[in-house]
C-alpha cells in the first residue's frame, strides 16, 4: 500500500452524518435507535445472532439489534459490496473486549469498534486496529467552504 492512499466512508441517520478517514480500507455506519419490531432480524441476522437476540432481556434486545445492524453495515461498506451479500451469511460474536466477525468467505483480518452516541449507534470496521477512543463532534458552522 502506498502511503498517499486515503480511504474514507460516510453514513447518516436522523440528524447526524458521520465520517471516517484512514490509510486503510474503512467502513462506518450510524443508526438512530428507534423502537421497531425486532422480528425483522430473523430475515437479516444469522441463526446465531437471532437466537442471541431472543435470549436477551427485552430491555437489551433493541441495543443488541442496532449493534449487530451497524456492524453488518460498516463491514459491507468496507467491502464495497453494499447489500449484495446476504446479511445472514456472516455473523458477529462479542466477548468482553473484542468483536469477532465469523465469515468463511473472507481471508483478511478486520477490526471493529463501536461508539455510543446519544440515541445512536456507531460502528466502524477497518483493516487496521487503530481507532480513536472517542469521536470528535463538529457542527456545520465549523466547516468552511
Amino acid at each position: 500500500m502506498n502511503g498517499n492512499t486515503l480511504f474514507f466512508n460516510i453514513s447518516h441517520s436522523g440528524d447526524w452524518v458521520v465520517g471516517t478517514f484512514s490509510s486503510f480500507e474503512i467502513g462506518i455506519d450510524i443508526e438512530e435507535v428507534k423502537h421497531l419490531n425486532i422480528d425483522i432480524a430473523e430475515n437479516f441476522f444469522s441463526a446465531y445472532e437471532y437466537r442471541t437476540l431472543l435470549s436477551l432481556e427485552n430491555t437489551k434486545q433493541l441495543d443488541y439489534f442496532y449493534d449487530i445492524w451497524t456492524l453488518k453495515e460498516c463491514y459491507l461498506k468496507l467491502l464495497g459490496t453494499g447489500l449484495s451479500a446476504p446479511l445472514n451469511s456472516f455473523y458477529f460474536n462479542f466477548d468482553e473486549k473484542n468483536i469477532a466477525l465469523i465469515n468463511n468467505d473472507i481471508d483478511k483480518k478486520l477490526y471493529f469498534k463501536q461508539y455510543p452516541f446519544s440515541k445512536y449507534k456507531i460502528s466502524v470496521c477497518s483493516e487496521n486496529n487503530y481507532f480513536p477512543e472517542k469521536i470528535i463532534e463538529i457542527s456545520i458552522q465549523d466547516i468552511t467552504f
